[in-house]
């Protein structure tokens, strides 16, 4: 599946970035190897999308996907419309692609279900347990369809960075921790679901290595060492010397929710390491830098 071409330095590549709001995107924009790789970038936001807008798409173009409505549990009340909806609007812009030097689709390790209780890696079956995921599988098989050896799909991690923004995990996490250490209060947490943590600025740089070696095919992205929920935000607490604020929950007391994300979503990185010739940095380093940048503390 894993494809290598010749890089040119001097192809004077350009990026379009659709998803301009979104975490991964700014991080995209803020990143300085992308405007060393690219002459041209052009970020499109979703409302400009569906009022039509879109940069001009050429064989030296590099399309990169970030649209995402993570909002897991409203794609469980409206099931058949998240997936049209969504589903029409990607076929949309792969048709508005479909010049691109390579489309690069950002999709999550969400999708494999609980397929397995070890990491999860790029063979594996595939079994989504969310509305949300499987339109993320059916986007991919679209991509793939439409693009074959021009197509780049990444099952990334849980995404965070150092931006002040509440799809950040890292970001939301603090709030709720300096508003529980202000309050004298608890802040509860479930140990039940396993990930890769995965800090934005390393996942902007893996890309940039991708493109740069002409990569294609399917491919896992995320810092090393799992990690739960629950000792994820346990770290966050202790960067800030707040760790009396975090108390653990037995599973038998977690909230039901409409969506059934699935527990495991540890990614093996394998193939990637293999790739790169090395492992992305540990996700606690990309952890003190967003806790200093949102925080100001290490």
């Amino acid at each position: 599946m894993a494809q290598f071409r010749s890089w040119n330095k001097r192809a004077h590549l350009k990026l379009i970035v659709f998803g301009s709001n979104g975490q991964l995107a700014q991080c995209i924009i803020a990143n300085e190897n992308i405007a060393k790789i690219f002459s041209e970038i052009n970020c499109v936001s979703w409302r400009q999308f569906l009022d039509g807008y879109v940069p001009r798409v050429c064989s030296k173009t590099v399309v990169i996907d970030t649209f995402a409505n993570t909002d897991v549990d409203y794609a469980e009340t409206f099931p058949a419309n998240v997936i049209k909806s969504h589903l029409i609007s990607h076929m949309r812009l792969l048709e508005i692609s479909k010049k691109a030097h390579r489309y690069i689709y950002i999709s999550s390790t969400g999708v494999y279900g609980d397929s397995t209780f070890e990491p999860h890696a790029e063979n594996d079956r595939v079994a989504p347990s969310t509305v949300h995921h499987m339109s993320k599988y059916l986007a991919e098989k679209q991509a793939i369809n439409e693009f074959s050896e021009r197509s780049l799909i990444l099952r990334i991690g849980w995404l965070f960075s150092t931006l002040k923004l509440k799809k950040n995990f890292v970001s939301a996490r603090l709030s709720d921790i300096v508003s529980a250490k202000r309050s004298n209060s608890i802040l509860n947490v479930f140990q039940n679901q396993i990930g890769n943590p995965t800090f934005g600025p390393d996942l902007v740089d893996t890309i940039c290595e991708l493109i740069e070696h002409d990569f294609s095919g399917l491919l896992n992205v995320a810092n090393p060492s799992p990690v739960s929920r629950a000792e994820f935000i346990m770290e966050i607490a202790n960067l800030i010397n707040a760790a009396d604020v975090i108390n653990f929950l037995p599973l038998s007391e977690r909230p039901q929710r409409l969506a059934n994300v699935a527990d495991n979503e540890m990614a093996d990185t394998t193939l990637l390491r293999a790739i790169l010739g090395r492992e992305l940095p540990h996700w606690n380093i990309g952890l003190r830098h967003s806790i200093r940048s949102i925080y100001g503390k290490k």
